[in-house]
């Protein structure tokens, strides 16, 4: 049976994924200026096929990078607001094992390691979540044609 996970280790578990987040959150600011400047054409200069070609390239990297940003962004803001109280059912806000492995529910994140345990994030959009949903400790769920047992829920 697995160790319950208390009201201190969630505050923990909180802390780790904002930190997380926050190393993430803002990260390619840097690069994203960068290919700013490369995709930048100057009109009072002569510019052939392969410098164009560059730019463009340039620019459609700074697009992809500005949107991974703001997700990155919008799931920053989605953990902090994320109500980590107690729960007694699967749902955003709790953190839970499910046969085995430990998620924080209603958030996307890598792995966060917290003494010695590993949390990955659940989010709201998962099929795993939708097979766990509602459930409470010691139910039983069918994921992916696999059996699994929810062994906690805080």
């Amino acid at each position: 049976m697995p160790t319950p996970v208390t009201a201190e280790d969630k505050k923990a578990i909180r802390r780790a994924v904002l930190q997380r987040l926050g190393i993430e959150d803002g990260g390619m600011e840097g690069t994203i200026e960068e290919l700013d400047q490369a995709s930048d054409i100057v009109r009072d200069e002569p510019i052939d096929e392969s410098e164009q070609a560059q730019q463009q390239i340039a620019a459609d990297l700074q697009n992809l990078l500005e949107e991974s940003d703001d997700q990155a962004d919008r799931d920053a803001d989605a953990a902090r607001n994320l109500d980590f109280s107690a729960k007694d059912a699967v749902e955003p806000g709790a953190v839970v094992g499910l046969s085995g492995d430990r998620y924080v529910v209603g958030i996307v994140v890598d792995e966060v390691e917290v003494d010695g345990q590993t949390y990955s994030g659940l989010s709201e959009d998962s099929p795993l979540y939708e097979a766990v949903k509602g459930l409470r400790a010691g139910q039983d769920y069918t994921f992916q044609e696999r059996k699994g047992t929810v062994d906690f829920v805080a």
